[in-house]
């Protein structure tokens, strides 16, 4: 993981490594329109309503490398926040659901399995 000065910034198809401390930011590359990322040092994920998109990365050399599209169970629209507990466990919310939940999601498969926290 980057050191607690350092951090990704999304702003919509772009990502940037950013440097708190230095105020300063890097164009990691053009990527997909999407609602919000997350990551843990080996994954990146970005994600629309029904749809999670993950690539492998490494940090240093940043390198990154579309891995593969994960869909998610027809009663889940994916809401804000996205988090990361591990390479295939992430935290998020289902808008489908008044109130909104947070929910869990395993991306083990290609087809995401979604508990209720």
């Amino acid at each position: 993981m980057p050191p607690a000065s350092l951090g990704f910034l999304h702003t919509g198809q772009e990502v940037y490594y950013y440097d708190f401390t230095a105020n300063t930011k890097t164009l990691l590359g053009p990527f997909i329109n999407a609602n919000d990322i997350a990551h843990t040092s080996n994954k990146m994920w970005l994600y629309d309503t029904n749809t999670i998109y993950e690539w492998n990365i490494t940090l240093n050399p940043w390198t990154a490398t579309f891995n593969r599209i994960i869909s998610m169970p027809p009663s889940v629209n994916l809401g804000n926040g996205l988090c990361a507990k591990n390479d295939t466990i992430l935290i998020s919310s289902n808008y489908s659901i008044v109130p909104e939940q947070i929910i869990e999601i395993d991306i083990t498969s290609s087809l995401a399995v979604v508990n209720n926290i």
